[in-house]
């Protein structure tokens, strides 16, 4: 059994992602278009300038919110000997998940199923504020699991103490207990996980292994979505269409802003996989083995963002001058950032090496990959761009790398090895080479007349541009410091922007630019001291990217930028030297 959890006291998701802060200072969200959202110079930057935001999205005072959380696991396993050539290792693992829930009772999470659009309040049109008086401004919020407050609570959250209690809009929060709900708010899930692997030697030198098993990651309390952060708790709103110099300036008297609000998905599942291999290891002369392994990975319910609260696709275009909160489909509410299982993967290798142990001063071994890996989404905190179309988001994932070779050594120096204070050096190294990792083409502005745009971590690509044939990649290219229009291109492709109320929905356009690989070379040089049998001193020279190979960057992914597709940078592998002295006993 694990009992686990958190004291959350910085609710703050600190990568701003659309429709979040990343401070109590506030969140100005500027783009090109700020379609349906008034005038705009069409150039983000210049918007900057001119002080007109699309956004300004700002949290209040910080919540202490302690989670809490078990888990119960259980396992049988059994060893077979069939034959002194075969032996078979089975199990079953039994896993009951469960999530967290808060100690005094302050988080919250929106539930679409409680929600009544027949109490919801009404929404100003023009600025998307919400009319007080006209109906319940936390209209499906819920906290989970409990009647009251708990007395642990008085004095600690605003609240549950009786002289601060009116917190929802000036009235009490006693409209969101929902004891009838699990208290953890997601649903508990029994997995069982079934695993067997055998090895039969076919020769006296060569063994064949495999294995296949079923397997359940238990997602941790997450960095993107805060119950303990969402309103009443840590006040969090958004208001859309404002001068720098005034955000709340459309907040006026009987007003108040949309909440935002981040949940979970009361279905949510814990990420499952099942993986399997088949490996062939022969013994070869000067004491090394070669092995040969086939590796497969197939996972569900991964975890990625959606926003529930999207507007549908051209809403804002078929609706010139009204507000994008007067458009959702939950009226009351901002964005409402939904964490949903419902992310696939894949992953298949082959995995070669051989292996030479340290015999008479020296080892070695080199390996080679070749694997391909596919998803629907890479990170939990992805946001998706269309919440009600994702097809073309399954494509290569975000940490893809097709081929990687890793070199290791080990040379004892054999000069005056005998001689404890000259001799005994040794050198070690290793080297690895990879090709590099892809990643997507598109801008944070909003073609689709939607109100917003996606996130991934491969930098924000918002709203996917059209690709226009297929994309070449110039291998080595680099553009210098102040590359522009005419300077040599890592890779080119026609890419055009989609057309006006739609998303991009080309298959494969999420990660479709393979970017630079690298190369990365260590070398270091030691020596022991022995001042007894149980004691003694190491020193160590170790060299890291000893040659200072230039690693180049990423390439520039902004189609309606002058550097499109060049590459001004090299990454921050650099060369570093280091002497250390280490005393053993």
């Amino acid at each position: 059994m694990e009992y686990s959890g958190e004291n959350d006291g910085d609710q703050i998701n600190v990568s701003t992602v659309p429709g979040g802060a990343s401070n109590q200072n506030g969140t100005f969200t500027f783009t090109d278009g700020r379609t349906g959202l008034g005038a705009t110079s069409s150039i983000g930057l210049a918007n900057m300038a001119l002080g007109l935001a699309d956004s300004y999205t700002e949290i209040g005072p910080r919540s202490l919110t302690i989670f809490r959380g078990i888990m119960h696991e259980a396992f049988a396993q059994d060893s077979w000997k069939v034959s002194d050539k075969l032996h078979v290792e089975y199990g079953l693992r039994w896993t009951l998940a469960t999530g967290f829930h808060a100690l005094w009772g302050n988080n919250d999470y929106f539930s679409g199923a409680l929600y009544n659009p027949a109490t919801a309040p009404q929404v100003n049109s023009t600025t998307g504020n919400v009319i007080l008086g006209t109906g319940n401004p936390y209209d499906g919020v819920v906290i989970p699991g409990i009647s009251s407050f708990p007395s642990s609570a008085v004095g600690r959250v605003l609240a549950a103490t009786p002289a601060t209690a009116n917190q929802c809009d000036g009235a009490p929060c006693t409209g969101l207990f929902a004891p009838n709900l699990n208290k953890n708010y997601i649903a508990n899930t029994n997995y069982f996980q079934p695993r067997v692997g055998i090895a039969y030697q076919l020769t006296p030198k060569t063994v064949l292994r495999a294995g296949i098993g079923e397997f359940v990651t238990r997602m941790p309390l997450l960095d993107n979505i805060f119950p303990g952060g969402n309103s009443p708790f840590q006040p969090f709103v958004t208001v859309n269409n404002v001068s720098v110099d005034n955000p709340p300036a459309s907040v006026t008297t009987g007003t108040a802003a949309p909440l935002t609000i981040t949940t979970l998905n009361p279905n949510l599942k814990q990420p499952q996989a099942w993986n399997w291999n088949v490996t062939v290891q022969r013994q070869l002369p000067i004491h090394s083995v070669l092995t040969v392994a086939y590796v497969g990975h197939r996972g569900t319910h991964g975890w990625q963002v959606y926003d529930i609260n999207e507007p549908t696709v051209g809403a804002l275009l078929a609706n010139p001058g009204v507000n994008v909160n007067a458009l959702r489909p939950y009226k009351g509410f901002a964005a409402i950032q939904e964490e949903e299982s419902v992310v696939n993967s894949t992953y298949k290798g082959l995995q070669l090496s051989w292996e030479r142990r340290f015999t008479n001063g020296s080892s070695f071994g080199v390996s080679y990959t070749l694997s391909k890996s596919m998803d629907n989404g890479s990170n939990y905190r992805d946001i998706a761009p269309d919440t009600y179309n994702t097809s073309n988001l399954w494509g290569p994932s975000e940490f893809d790398v097709h081929h990687i070779v890793i070199i290791n050594y080990i040379y004892a120096l054999p000069f005056m090895k005998n001689n404890k204070w000259i001799g005994g050096w040794s050198i070690a190294g290793t080297a690895q080479f990879q090709t590099g990792t892809p990643c997507g083409i598109g801008t944070n502005n909003d073609f689709a007349g939607a109100g917003e745009y996606g996130s991934f971590g491969c930098g924000s690509e918002g709203q996917f541009w059209v690709l226009n044939g297929p994309v070449s990649i110039n291998t080595g290219a680099y553009a210098g410091p102040s590359g522009n229009a005419s300077s040599v291109k890592y890779f080119t492709v026609n890419a055009t922007a989609p057309p006006t109320g739609t998303f991009n929905l080309q298959p494969g356009v999420r990660d479709s630019i393979y970017q630079p690989g690298l190369q990365d070379w260590n070398i270091s040089l030691f020596k022991t001291f022995k001042v007894n049998e149980r004691a003694g001193f190491q020193f160590r020279a170790e060299c890291y990217d000893c040659p200072n190979h230039p690693n180049l960057g990423g390439p520039n992914l902004n189609p309606t930028s002058s550097q499109f597709g060049e590459i001004t940078g090299k990454t921050g592998l650099v060369r570093a030297l280091q002497l250390s002295l280490r005393f053993y006993f």
